[in-house]
């Protein structure tokens, strides 16, 4: 395997091309320094911690209740026209009943 050389004050990164030869890749950008100062922190270790344990502690200590009472404002109506097709429902009833509400 391929070993790159040890540079010192520039970072490179190194990638392998379509065509199997190394290509130097010599910036990084603003998610490569962020990643690169969580991987390299003592700190990393203990936030991932504390996000567990805040995470945890969230779920554990969170108030809910069995059975909610949620009010959901909505009607039922039930219209009966014997022989009345759905059209004729629709139109007689259902549009004004709609446009009154």
């Amino acid at each position: 395997m391929f070993e790159p050389p040890p540079i010192k004050g520039k970072v490179l990164l190194f990638g392998l091309h379509d065509t199997g030869q190394v290509r130097i890749m010599s910036r990084i950008g603003l998610a490569g320094k962020i990643a690169g100062t969580f991987i390299n922190s003592k700190l990393t270790a203990l936030l991932v911690v504390v996000s567990i344990l805040l995470g945890a502690g969230a779920i554990l200590l969170l108030p809910r209740e069995e059975e909610p009472q949620i009010v959901v404002p909505m009607v039922d109506l039930f219209v009966q026209m014997p022989g009345a097709t759905a059209k004729e429902v629709e139109e007689r009833v259902t549009g004004p009943m709609e446009k009154l509400l």
